[in-house]
């Protein structure tokens, strides 16, 4: 492999024929550069926006000691990387712009093992992706609170908490781990990571969100028990219906086996999906009754299994993006869907190239007290996620605009209740408080412990323990409905 020296500022780069930065001949075995399909295919990311965001190169490795590798270099040389699972932030934080300074990306895509450990444990490898954990579960008589949709990565899913179709009744994914490992930010260490071993890791990587303690290798999970058969109903509002069917959403106490999946489609389309895990009572079957009558139409069936049901959800319904093409998002929890809530929805007039996703939580999700995990907003009855898409600067543009009205309407009308820390954004005020709550003390405590802000590189803006303030939000002529 010819090498040259390449000095910039006080950092000498070592440049190959493969690419450009310090560790680049160190990690050369396990990893692709820029003109190998390889690399093409490993910097592919969820969110389009981010295409030419791209590293000097991409470390693939395939056994613990190989991340190990790439975290002691990147510490030892003061190398920026990025960890990247599924590859599903939206706001590009899974890949890094290296072609200056050697910036790489460690891809666990490599490794994704999924075993059964026994009758109750499934140990994963945090390169899988849950389409992957599910080939393995379905073939038991138990669920796994996993994600709903296919590609989502499992280690950026479960550290941030992680909701699924069962999370109403099983909680979050983070509530169901059983043991972690975790590999050290100068790659010194491997940590057994349970309720008794590393207790304050245990409590932290349940919510505390990727990249700010350490790199988390594999998840062991404990399997739920399933149910005899599952009832699966999805249905349009339309009109004046579905300001009506949205606040009776929000007064609905709902079996903790009942998930409702719902969208505000263009021209104001109430898009809506209903997961019954078994036997309901009474009064929530005449509640789901009510949402019918609403209904332009509906659809009901039955399936034997979680996941025939689970696959005919993502087969069959519209999702609430289009793929391959560049989105914008924003995201907050609702306390819940007031009617004054519902009045605004409903009047926010979706623009064709938008949607407002809901997820639906509460149920045992808030049987767990704040400080039980890292992962705060335990009360928030649901998340409202919208995206817009765009093809240019100028739909980019009216796209931002667009949900910085909306969402700052919602914000005053005193019914949004925090965000979810993998849902992010850049200029989220207050984001220490707003992610975290008054679990942030403890977080930044556990973060000088384990990956101290002046040590290594495992940092970004949004990092437990940045002093990151976002730029100011622009005022603008959407202001009022």
């Amino acid at each position: 492999m010819a090498t040259f020296l390449v000095a910039l500022g006080a950092v000498t780069l070592i440049s190959t024929a493969y690419g450009i930065g310090p560790c680049v001949e160190e990690l050369a075995d396990i990893s692709v550069f820029p003109g190998e399909s390889l690399y093409d295919n490993s910097t592919v990311v969820n969110n389009p926006a981010f295409a030419d965001v791209l590293p000097a190169f991409v470390a693939l490795p395939t056994t613990v000691e190989d991340v190990q590798r790439c975290l002691a270099c990147a510490y030892q040389k003061s190398v920026p990387f990025t960890v990247k699972g599924g590859g599903h932030s939206a706001i590009g934080m899974s890949t890094i712009e290296g072609r200056e300074n050697g910036a790489f990306v460690i891809y666990l895509s490599q490794m994704k093992s999924v075993e059964i450990a026994n009758k109750f444990l499934v140990k994963v490898q945090a390169g899988a992706r849950w389409e992957d954990v599910y080939d393995i579960v379905r073939e038991t008589d138990y669920l796994v609170v996993g994600g709903i949709c296919p590609s989502v990565g499992v280690a950026g899913y479960t550290l941030g908490g992680g909701f699924s179709f069962i999370s109403r009744k099983y909680g979050l994914a983070i509530d169901t781990v059983h043991s972690m490992t975790m590999i050290t930010v100068d790659g010194s260490q491997v940590v057994s990571v349970t309720k008794t071993t590393n207790a304050d890791l245990f409590w932290a990587l349940r919510g505390g969100g990727g990249g700010n303690f350490g790199v988390v290798v594999d998840f062991t999970f404990k399997l739920e028990p399933s149910f005899p058969s599952y009832e699966y109903g999805d249905m349009i509002i339309k009109d004046d219906n579905v300001e009506k069917a949205l606040s009776a959403i929000g007064s609905m106490d709902l079996d903790q086996e009942v998930y409702l999946d719902f969208s505000i489609a263009p021209g104001n389309e109430l898009h809506l999906a209903y997961v019954n895990l078994g036997h309901i009572s009474r009064a929530t079957g005449l509640k789901i009754s009510i949402l019918k009558e609403l209904a332009w139409k509906h659809n009901d069936r039955k399936f034997n299994t979680y996941w025939e049901l689970w696959k005919h959800h993502t087969t069959n319904v519209e999702y609430s993006r289009v793929e391959n093409i560049p989105i914008t998002v924003r995201a907050t929890f609702l306390k819940t869907i007031s009617p004054s809530m519902a009045r605004i929805l409903v009047e926010l007039s979706v623009p064709a190239n938008c949607f407002h996703s809901f997820i639906h939580l509460g149920g045992t999700i808030a049987d767990y007290e704040h400080k039980y995990t890292a992962f705060f907003h335990r009360t928030a009855n649901f998340e409202i996620y919208s995206t817009c898409s765009y093809s240019n600067d100028s739909e980019r543009q009216e796209s931002e605009r667009y949900l910085l009205d909306i969402y700052s309407i919602m914000e005053r009308s005193g019914e949004t209740g925090g965000n979810y820390v993998n849902d992010p954004f850049l200029d989220l005020k207050n984001w220490q408080t707003m992610y975290y709550g008054y679990n942030y003390d403890r977080l930044l405590e556990i973060q000088k412990k384990w990956n101290p802000l002046d040590k290594g590189t495992y940092h970004y803006p949004l990092s437990i323990g940045s002093d990151y303030k976002p730029p100011m939000r622009r005022k603008h002529e959407h202001s009022e409905l």
